[in-house]
């Protein structure tokens, strides 16, 4: 496997089968920080203009974890001091960003889960091709998948809730959208159809599909128009206006109001509690 770039936050290798290999590493949960995302879209763009890389599998180096989503500290204190601008590139910029490079991506994509996917964590696994999960038998102390943003009272952008909806089971996604709650990767996969693949090495599981589908997509032309036609309701939803029924200010205000900013600021009390 040969090193092409690497940094303190994402460890990108691509082998010699063209699978690029990008492992989030940002301790201790891989929270999406702008330095983390920031090296994530460079990744994507080397993968969509370099014609030797085949598939890209999306990882994880830090232990138990793939990612525990969106950085609440950070959008806190930008909730807190009205900062709309810093705001909105943080959110539509990057965020949306990832997501969209990652299915606008006309090579397969691999998530392969081995620990805690958590709100936006959740949904950068759900914007893969395929996920694979750890197995619950084989994760040390077991793992958590949710969409958790109703909780700190984020709302949906139209472009996340249809992404969701398009590839999870619609019952499951309701579920997990509504409830706000966590669930066990082994109820998860078990009783409500996340993921695709269940395996004891997700990363060795992701690039055997990757690999095999390099072989079937010969012509990478006629897999790129597949995979075109399966993300190309929600692809048309961002080129207009980065993914929103409402206009990104009215998204913005909601994401602004008060009772928004008293909950993100409850949750991050909890999490910085010692």
């Amino acid at each position: 496997m040969a090193a092409k770039a690497v940094s303190n936050l994402v460890r990108m290798e691509i082998t010699s089968a063209g699978i690029m290999h990008l492992a989030m590493n940002s301790p201790k949960v891989n929270s999406l920080t702008p330095g983390l995302m920031t090296s994530m879209l460079d990744c994507l763009t080397q993968a969509k203009e370099d014609d030797g890389v085949k598939g890209l599998l999306v990882s994880s180096d830090v232990p138990g974890v793939f990612s525990a989503g969106l950085d609440l500290l950070h959008v806190n204190n930008l909730l807190q001091s009205d900062d709309k601008p810093a705001l909105k590139q943080y959110l539509f910029e990057y965020f949306l960003g990832v997501i969209y490079g990652m299915i606008s991506l006309p090579k397969p994509v691999v998530a392969a889960v081995s620990g805690h996917a958590i709100a936006g964590g959740m949904v950068i696994a759900c914007a893969a091709d395929r996920m694979v999960l750890q197995s619950s038998k084989d994760a040390p102390k077991g793992y958590k998948l949710g969409l958790t943003e109703l909780a700190v009272g984020v709302p949906f952008p139209q472009f996340v809730q249809d992404l969701v909806v398009r590839q999870l089971p619609i019952r499951t996604a309701r579920h997990m959208i509504y409830s706000a709650q966590n669930v066990s990767s082994k109820e998860a996969f078990s009783q409500w159809g996340v993921g695709d693949e269940e395996s004891d090495d997700p990363v060795v599981a992701g690039e055997a599909w990757l690999t095999h589908m390099t072989d079937v997509a010969r012509a990478p032309k006629a897999f790129e128009n597949s995979k075109y036609l399966w993300w190309k309701q929600i692809l048309n939803l961002v080129n207009p206006g980065r993914g929103m029924d409402l206009t990104e200010e009215d998204w913005l205000g909601v994401m602004t109001d008060q009772a928004t900013k008293d909950s993100m600021q409850a949750m991050v009390d909890i999490l910085t509690r010692k």
